[in-house]
């Protein structure tokens, strides 16, 4: 998670081949960098969007020709990873790049609880819903987030929902609860995401 007061090091822009040697003039050769991951993976890939981004501001360099070369940064399941304080800078630099999946009622995203102190998302957020596919969610009037993801209010209060959603594996998905941890499982984002090979892309309207 990221706060203010974190200090990074500075990355290495050298890049080595198998035999450890440099590679001579890999920013020319690369043509596009791509950050994706699932759950925890889905917010280290963002991190690493959003790292890349703040050095590429103090640096006209090597790093903002990759930072300049970063295409998109795709998460799917991925928890809260930004301060509310830091969501504006973090939007950004590299909110108009990020893209965020979530599958149905996938629990993940909306934390850490609210109880933890005051966390958010950046970036365009695509929901899954059996009826309709995947669809951009967007906020409503005045910044509320009720049009995407938001926090859970604590543990405590989400627990009983997740419990009874292990029932849905012997009801067939007949009871459904407004946090799951099943549609957590990277089965669900694959199948559906794959379907969309067959029968268009995502609605983005």
């Amino acid at each position: 998670m990221m706060r203010k007061d974190y200090a990074y090091d500075k990355p290495s822009t050298e890049q080595v081949d198998s035999s450890g040697m440099p590679i001579e003039n890999e920013q020319e050769e690369l043509e596009a960098i791509y950050f994706c991951g699932h759950s925890l993976g889905g917010a280290m890939a963002f991190l690493a969007g959003l790292y890349l981004g703040t050095f590429a501001e103090q640096d006209e360099g090597a790093i903002k020709i990759l930072f300049d070369k970063l295409r998109g940064v795709y998460t799917y399941g991925a928890p809260m990873a930004v301060d509310d304080h830091d969501r504006s800078r973090c939007q950004k630099l590299c909110g108009d790049v990020t893209f965020r999946h979530v599958y149905y009622n996938d629990v993940v995203p909306h934390v850490p609880p609210l109880s933890f102190g005051g966390f958010d998302h950046v970036g365009a957020e695509y929901r899954y819903h059996p009826q309709h596919g995947w669809r951009k969610r967007h906020e409503c009037w005045f910044g509320f987030k009720s049009g995407r993801s938001t926090q859970v209010l604590s543990i405590a209060t989400t627990a009983p929902a997740v419990a009874l959603d292990g029932l849905n594996f012997f009801l067939v998905g007949r009871l459904k609860v407004p946090w799951s941890v099943l549609d957590h499982s990277p089965t669900g984002y694959m199948s559906s995401l794959r379907m969309l090979d067959d029968y268009g892309s995502l609605d983005a309207k």
